[in-house]
């Protein structure tokens, strides 16, 4: 198992699927004032002039409530062909249309939204030569919704979009991003992270490395939640979607150039163009690149009881810095032969390469008072290539809809390590692994539409391959190993929605056959069936801007290759992290109940939760015979969590945003050997301030306190950030400067003890200070009142 500081540049985009369904159209503005309930729905349809002729730029508008309480919630504008799109949750409105060549009255007609698209068909208009003056409306949209177990970040709104993903995620309500970039929700690391509704291969370290490294303006949104619906993957207790940027969709020319560089030798820059040929075409490229070369400090002070020798101190002190380069390109087109049919072809490809150098000093001191010191140093490099290729086909009549997905990837890893005695000047030690991934998903889905309920049934398989070769010379001694791990899952699945007036309900069943062989001094294999049912339901009452929402769901968290992997490389030979083939998935039961209150000036949401988990996978440390320590993985007997999300996002004045939200829960961890309990709380603080026009500055405060863990606990950790952006021409271009963690106490330190020794250890990865951030895009105003373009699973909440 590669440690984490050999993998931080295994950045390898190119797993990232990058097939995306379009979100609301931007230029379709939205009130929030009586939220939409659930998911967003299509309404389309088409305007004319009494004599046929297509009505370009009628303005289509869409009411909800009448009287005192009536009020905008969409806004359309027609094409050249007279074709509208607009989005809405299920309720009743007023549409509204209006011909600007006509001082005639719009017209108006009531419009019921379910769950399934409504298409109003062909609306005649009473239009006259008249002619009026461009008028240009600029409006804004929230950076941020929040959502009873849901929350959404938009990212370009968002000033942590001059940074990483990783930058961004830390600003996520309700997502948990660590010093050494491991993301969890409500205290669990059980995070399925998808790329465009879409698992990606990378765990681990590798994910770590991705996040860290890949541009944020790469991004058009962050989806994070608790309650998937049963038609995605079952993995993972939480999912955050990282939705890439998909202007290919909106129809439009588009160029973009963004760049940063930073202290620490920090530089990233990517370069986006989108196109399309007439309204059958549609293309989009991007091309991203970052080099960076992080600093690590770390003091770890351990006492062992070694075996048939005194208690026995051991101080370490560590120094390391690595150098990471990325080279990413993502591509993809998108073909409407006709209105209802759609196919679209994505790739990628990643190249990257790194070293990560490290020195540590230790001091020796037993009960007796005999003191020894000895200095080590390592060189650990890798390169690391990968590709990706999907293929999407999509099929809407009306009443029927069929989706089709094929997906394979390519991952190989070449890692070699060399391994020093500093005092004695030789090399003791040269290690090397090679490591190939092959993974192929299939993926189909059918819906049906019938009156007052949809339908959705479809099968996905997915087959991984990892193969791995270990080469290991010690002082003149070779010791070759070789590993080689299947997993195919084979699902399939049920749901059944149900939408009336304010109240929406949603049943599900999927089902996973499993099976995991692993060879390694022996060959197993495990096989299992599994049953994963959720059910959501949810009440809207608009007199009141309440929402409510319970839902139950079953959740899986199936062992990566690298959790399984009993080969490992590190950076030093005193701290070794390795697999555990024996691991077996934990499965988790969740149950929520969600309150939002959406008003003129602010938006609420409260979520109480129950969590209860069988088998859970967590690392247990064990001390050497040399004073070293070796952290594992097992599976303990269950976990309980009961809790509650919280977060606020108010607009005291004009020019200020204030969010705050946070997550407060009991934790209990039961096991053979191995026990916790305690409480734990986050807190997160977030204020953007207009200070002018086009000038916005954000301050960013985390909080967590001290977690209780198996072993001890992980101390308390606190970070901030300060950023200024100014938006200019017409918000085609932006910089933004970034103060990050100025009180440099951003870091990982926790506490463990067990029979055989006691540990503390303090970790900081230094990130840069000041950040420099600039983007700039040329091109058309994009089509926003486009027909959504289905490509695939894009949006999960």
């Amino acid at each position: 198992m590669l440690h984490k500081h050999a993998l931080h540049a295994a950045a390898i985009a190119a797993c990232s699927a990058l097939v995306a369904l379009p979100a609301p159209a931007a230029a379709q503005h939205e009130n929030h004032r009586v939220p939409a309930s659930g998911a967003q729905v299509a309404l389309t349809g088409t305007a004319s002039c009494a004599e046929g002729t297509p009505s370009r730029g009628a303005v289509v508008q869409l009411f909800h409530d009448e009287g005192a309480r009536r009020h905008l919630m969409a806004t359309s504008v027609a094409d050249a062909t007279g074709r509208f799109a607009l989005r809405a949750g299920a309720g009743t409105y007023t549409l509204e249309i209006s011909s600007p060549d006509s001082e005639q009255e719009p017209h108006r007609q009531r419009v019921t939204v379910a769950s399934a698209p409504v298409r109003v068909g062909n609306v005649r208009l009473q239009c006259s030569p008249l002619r009026l003056e461009t008028l240009t409306v600029r409006a804004e949209r929230d950076a941020v919704q929040l959502r009873s177990g849901a929350t959404i970040v938009t990212t370009r709104a968002s000033a942590a979009a001059g940074g990483s993903i990783a930058d961004l995620l830390r600003t996520v309500p309700g997502v948990e991003l660590d010093a050494d970039g491991r993301i969890s929700m409500r205290n669990s690391t059980s995070v399925l992270v998808l790329l465009n509704g879409r698992r990606t291969p990378l765990t681990g370290d590798a994910l770590a490395a991705f996040l860290r490294q890949m541009p944020a303006t790469a991004l058009e949104r962050i989806e994070a939640g608790t309650a998937a619906y049963a038609r995605h993957d079952a993995n993972g207790a939480g999912v955050v979607n990282l939705v890439f940027r998909r202007d290919a969709a909106r129809r439009t020319a588009m160029r973009s150039l963004a760049g940063s560089m930073a202290t620490e030798d920090h530089y990233m820059g990517s370069t986006a163009a989108t196109g399309h040929v007439g309204d059958m075409l549609n293309w989009d490229a991007t091309y991203s690149l970052s080099s960076m070369r992080p600093r690590t400090d770390s003091r770890t002070a351990r006492w062992s009881l070694v075996p048939g020798d005194l208690p026995l101190q051991t101080d370490e002190d560590s120094r390391a810095r690595a150098v990471h380069r990325l080279h990413s390109v993502l591509a993809g087109a998108a073909a409407t032969p006709t209105p209802n049919t759609s196919l679209a072809l994505r790739g990628a490809y990643t190249w990257m390469e790194g070293a990560y150098r490290n020195n540590s000093a230790f001091v020796y001191t037993n009960t007796a008072g005999n003191r020894g010191t000895s200095r080590t140093s390592s060189l650990l490099a890798h390169v690391i290539p990968s590709a990706d290729l999907s293929a999407v086909a999509h099929v809407d009549r009306g009443r029927v809809r069929f989706t089709s997905e094929a997906r394979t990837s390519v991952v190989d890893q070449d890692v070699r390590g060399d391994y020093v005695d500093a005092d004695a000047g030789y090399r003791y030690m040269t290690v090397a692994m090679a490591s190939r991934q092959r993974e192929h998903v299939l993926r189909n889905d059918l819906g049906v539409r019938l009156p007052g309920i949809d339908v959705a049934v479809g099968q996905e398989t997915r087959l991984r391959t990892v193969i791995a070769a270990h080469d290991a010379t010690h002082f003149g001694a070779t010791l070759s190993q070789s590993y080689r791990n299947e997993t195919d899952v084979h699902a399939g699945y049920l749901t059944v929605q149900r939408s009336t007036g304010g109240v929406r309900a949603e049943a599900g069943l999927r089902v996973e056959a499993d099976r995991t062989s692993i060879e390694l001094d022996a060959a197993s294999t495990r096989r299992a069936v599994r049953l994963f049912p959720s059910l959501r339901g949810e009440w809207t009452d608009a007199r009141r801007a309440l929402v409510y929402r319970l839902a139950y769901g079953r959740r899986i968290n199936r062992p990566g290759a690298e959790m399984l992997n009993p080969l490992s490389m590190d950076e030093d030979d005193m701290n070794e992290i390795i697999g555990n083939p024996s691991l077996v998935p934990e499965v988790s039961d969740q149950v929520e109940f969600g309150i939002e209150r959406h008003g003129a000036r602010s938006t609420l949401q409260l979520t109480p939760f129950l969590r209860w988990t069988r088998d859970p996978i967590r690392p247990i440390k064990a001390a050497t015979a040399t004073g070293g320590a070796t952290t594992t993985l097992k599976n303990l007997v269950g976990t309980r969590a009961a809790g509650a999300d919280g977060s606020v996002r108010a607009r005291p004045t004009d020019r200020t945003v204030v969010t705050l939200a946070g997550t407060v829960a009991h934790m209990e961890t039961t096991g053979a050997a191995f026990s916790s309990s305690g409480v734990y709380a986050t807190a997160r603080l977030t204020v953007d301030l207009r200070v002018a026009e086009h000038t916005t500055a954000q301050l960013y405060a985390y909080r967590r306190s001290a977690q209780a863990i198996e072993q001890g606990e992980i101390l308390p950790a606190f970070t901030s950030e300060l950023a200024l952006t100014q938006r200019l021409a017409g918000d085609r271009g932006r910089v933004t400067l970034r103060l990050v963690d100025p009180l440099r106490s951003d870091r990982v330190a926790f506490r463990m003890a067990d029979v055989s020794f006691t540990q503390e250890s303090r970790r900081r990865t230094v990130r840069p200070l000041l950040s420099l951030f600039a983007s700039y895009a040329v091109g058309g105003t994009p089509r926003e009142d486009a027909p959504v373009r289905p490509e695939g699973p894009a949006r999960i909440f």
